[in-house]
């Protein structure tokens, strides 16, 4: 089986800037360019948005809608690390019949 027939051989564009952005590239610069990237994507939804921000945010109380969203976050964020933590330790220590683990 040649390098070529399973496919680890190819060399075309968007095999390169993957490897690139996953393996060879600079943390840094890889970094860098998402930030710019979302910073750019921000900024023209931002300039583009049929209705303003300060229009929205007068609707209701800002202090509370930023609770609401940082609670929000929280809360997903610490229930998708437990369940992770949870599948990885069930993986490490087995069954409870099993004497090994």
């Amino acid at each position: 089986m040649t390098a070529a027939s399973n496919g680890t051989a190819r060399t075309d564009g968007q095999t390169r800037l993957r490897r690139w952005l996953l393996l060879a590239g600079n943390r840094w610069a890889v970094a860098g360019l998402l930030a710019v990237c979302l910073f750019a994507f921000l900024l023209l939804v931002g300039t583009l948005d049929p209705s303003p921000l300060g229009a929205v945010m007068s609707g209701s109380d800002p202090v509370e809608t930023m609770f609401e969203g940082l609670t929000t976050g929280i809360i997903t964020g610490v229930t998708l690390v437990v369940t992770i933590d949870q599948l990885v330790l069930s993986q490490q220590l087995g069954t409870l019949d099993d004497p090994e683990a």
